[in-house]
């Protein structure tokens, strides 16, 4: 669907009054299949990346004229796809912060666990973490209350249709009775200073239960647990915490009692965060933890990746022109579009023309 932003900047083409309307393909996962949109969409609910067009055609889909996007996706990385969007820049020219991922929870931003002022490596497992020697149930049957492990995971696509991390391939698994462990990673730079209030914040994650299905209904869904969980910026964590009253140079992001699925999205306004009332700067930010209050211990949240999203920086000539989000699914069927690792994968975004 072309967006009313779209239609603006497709007439301004027209015109000669800008270069391109269609410039990037972006891949999201914040979107279930078959949810709906209007058109009125300035974002996608969780962008996971953006690639350059690569070709462009007209083509004819049962009877209809339409133009043709394509958009190579990257080799190596695991994707699973539920919205997708068309832009006419990589990056917002007119912002001095801009739309990015800040973590994605893998291997190389070494998070670890921290466990009443003890640290500890997080332990991650390549083998099914079912533990079954024989046929595979889909279970997780690990004894660690924290651990990583591959979105792939045979165990964690076993029994479980729909469920799991889309970003990437590595999640970091927290048990419902982990609490008061919690992760953190440390000498890393979260700097929204030249940010608005209204600009976003976002926190990607997976319910799993203990259990996979029974293998004649893959695609049931039990009902997750509400979670609450706390994000906290800080420069110097030795100074501790307090949620209520934050010392200088600490924030609290706070997710209060919210209702899942398989798949959810938390969102905040940088202006809703609490920071501290004895002084705070993004910029002086170096130290991030995420911890998840106790929940049903047959439950598992997987941290998938944190995204911020800048949307108070006008710029007439960068714009979400188009946007689709993937159909509602045949019976028995997820509707996921799934990107393996290190599979070749080529995307197509179609416009309609007529009159």
């Amino acid at each position: 669907m072309i967006t009313e932003n779209g239609k603006d900047l497709i007439a301004k083409y027209l015109l000669g009054y800008v270069p391109a309307y269609a410039s990037y393909i972006a891949f999201g996962c914040g979107a279930e299949p078959g949810d709906a949109y209007d058109g009125t969409e300035e974002t996608m609910q969780f962008e996971m990346l953006r690639v350059p067009i690569s070709s462009r055609s007209v083509v004819n889909d049962a009877g209809v004229s339409k133009i043709s996007f394509a958009g190579e996706i990257p080799l190596e990385q695991h994707y699973v796809i539920t919205e997708i969007a068309l832009w006419s820049d990589s990056k917002n020219a007119a912002a001095q912060s801009d739309s990015r991922v800040l973590f994605a929870f893998t291997d190389d931003e070494r998070w670890q666990t921290l466990n009443e002022g003890n640290v500890e490596e997080i332990v991650y497992y390549q083998n099914p973490i079912s533990g079954d020697t024989e046929t595979e149930t889909g279970d997780i049957n690990v004894s660690d209350y924290i651990f990583a492990v591959d979105a792939d995971n045979l165990s964690l696509q076993t029994n479980r249709g729909g469920q799991g991390a889309r970003f990437l391939n590595k999640t970091i698994m927290v048990r419902g009775d982990a609490f008061p462990r919690k992760i953190f990673i440390d000498g890393r730079t979260v700097d929204f200073s030249r940010n608005a209030s209204q600009d976003l914040l976002k926190l990607s994650f997976a319910m799993y239960p203990q259990a996979g299905n029974d293998p004649g209904d893959i695609n049931a869904w039990p009902g997750s647990p509400n979670i609450s969980a706390t994000i906290r910026f800080m420069r110097d964590p030795s100074l501790g915490i307090n949620d209520e009253d934050p010392p200088a140079g600490a924030a609290v992001w706070r997710i209060e009692d919210m209702a899942t699925l398989k798949y959810n999205v938390a969102e905040t306004t940088l202006g809703d965060i609490k920071t501290s009332a004895y002084g705070f700067s993004w910029a002086d930010t170096r130290y991030v933890e995420v911890e998840v209050d106790s929940f049903d211990p047959t439950w598992y949240f997987g941290i998938d990746a944190m995204r911020f999203d800048n949307v108070t920086s006008q710029n007439p000539l960068y714009t979400m022109s188009g946007y689709s989000i993937v159909p509602t699914p045949e019976a028995g069927e997820t509707g996921l579009i799934v990107k393996k690792a290190n599979t070749n994968a080529y995307a197509e975004f179609r416009f309609g023309v007529g009159i």
